[in-house]
């Protein structure tokens, strides 16, 4: 294809379909919300046929007039594969050399007037299911292997437990995959969190709020919640279940039992122990080595990326240079790539930045072990934490109640208790109050 030739009315790959001159991006017929920046990259993508496309000349074409660094592209390439879900593998990131799309390209034998014609009038091919799952309000970063590995379980097992310590990001994997399996349940998909709960006998009633049941007067049980659900193909999201694990594993043993076309996402520091549960336990963010080869893309590593997406909510123009990326780096392998962690140093950075300190340097000189902050490899038991993972990182401890609920960190005290098993002996970072830290976070959860 031609970059320079007149582009075709209609191209396809799987189930999508791109209008160039419209500029619209299509799946099953129902039109996909992508930025200009990102179809911008999606079509010089298409156009490369396969071939790799340089970082340089994607910029190229996208900020034709004006100087853009790595950092925008990247923001974009992210916001173009959440708008392929789970076909995001499509866009391949290519270590050193830039972006290669992978797809099977069909460009239909039809005129521009009658493709244009065709998706003005093109319907949805179904009204999407109900749910009570939020929307996110920010990208999924650094989990694509994992989204498509589990939406490939899901079909034939009907209980997948994600486990992993406080601040892996289960709730926030567990709600991205809800969303993308929403058109294959009639019934919706529901979301019930227990991280309210104190009490294990709430759970069945929790659970049947949660889809909307009305089962009158009478004891709520987990037997008489599965009843009601029998006949119903829905998905239910069963999240932060470690402190009511007994009640939740027989619920979902209650529901998969009664009906068949029943199926259960769980989050949970420990398995639930329920028959037909298949665990999935979800790993630390990717992390670059310290020998990072100058040819290495820091970017390409999940942990670097969420920091530099969360420092860049409050100063959309920060684009680090090769020390300053060093120094993120190695933040984050302090962190052993905990998203919470993660997360909380990113918005302290913001704070410091805004009382013009030197907020990645700072944090950076904490996380060193030069410093006498010395990581722990899982040799030992270590206070901080209470989950007998053999990750024993500083983001992965057991937080109070009062932060484990999913918007955890939003609220000053939480970050503040947050902070402490981060950083939970260094006098250099007393100073930074993470109660500012409060308002960046809040607008990412």
């Amino acid at each position: 294809m031609d970059p320079a030739s007149e582009p075709p009315a209609s191209v396809e790959f799987g189930r999508f379909r791109v209008l160039p001159q419209r500029r619209e991006l299509f799946a099953d017929g129902r039109p996909l919300k992508l930025g200009a920046r990102a179809f911008d990259i999606l079509v010089a993508l298409i156009e490369a046929r396969g071939a790799v496309v340089s970082k340089d000349a994607l910029m190229q074409r996208v900020w034709p007039d004006r100087v853009a660094e790595e950092n925008n592209l990247q923001t974009h390439v992210v916001a173009l594969r959440k708008a392929l879900g789970a076909e995001r593998g499509l866009i391949r990131t290519v270590s050193g050399l830039g972006y290669q799309f992978t797809g099977g390209i069909r460009i239909p034998s039809t005129s521009p007037e009658k493709a244009e014609a065709e998706m003005a009038t093109a319907q949805p091919s179904s009204v999407l299911p109900p749910s009570n799952v939020p929307q996110p309000v920010s990208a999924l970063i650094g989990r694509e292997e994992e989204l498509s590995e589990i939406l490939n379980l899901v079909p034939t097992h009907r209980l997948v437990t994600l486990t992993g310590p406080g601040g892996i990001g289960k709730t926030t994997l567990a709600l991205a995959l809800a969303r993308e399996l929403r058109p294959h349940f009639a019934n919706g998909v529901w979301l019930a969190e227990f991280s309210a709960l104190a009490d294990p006998g709430l759970v069945p009633a929790t659970v049947a709020a949660a889809v909307g049941l009305e089962l009158g007067g009478g004891e709520v049980s987990a037997r008489r919640v599965a009843q009601a659900l029998a006949d119903r193909r829905l998905l239910l999201v069963l999240d932060i279940c470690e402190h009511v694990i007994a009640a939740t594993a027989a619920m979902a043993e209650a529901t998969l039992g009664t009906g068949s076309a029943m199926h259960i996402i769980a989050t949970s520091r420990e398995p639930l122990r329920a028959g037909g549960e298949w665990v999935y336990p979800i790993q630390p963010l990717a992390v670059p080595a310290v020998d990072l080869a100058a040819d290495d893309d820091p970017l390409r590593y999940g942990a670097v990326l969420l920091f530099l997406e969360r420092a860049r909510a409050a100063e959309p123009h920060f684009a680090p240079d090769r020390r300053l990326m060093t120094m993120i780096a190695a933040i984050c392998r302090r962190l052993d790539g905990i998203p919470l962690a993660i997360e909380l140093a990113a918005a302290l950075a913001q704070c410091s930045a805004s009382r013009r300190s030197r907020p990645v340097s700072t944090i950076a000189s904490v996380c060193s072990p030069a410093e006498g902050g010395r990581p722990c490899r899982g040799t030992r038991r270590c206070g901080r934490h209470s989950t007998g993972a053999r990750s024993c990182s500083p983001g992965s401890a057991r937080l109070p109640r009062e932060s484990r609920r999913r918007s955890s960190g939003v609220n000053g005290v939480s970050l503040a208790l947050a902070w402490s098993n981060v950083f939970p002996t260094s006098r250099k970072m007393r100073k930074h109050s993470p109660r500012c830290c409060s308002r960046s976070l809040q607008r990412q959860h």
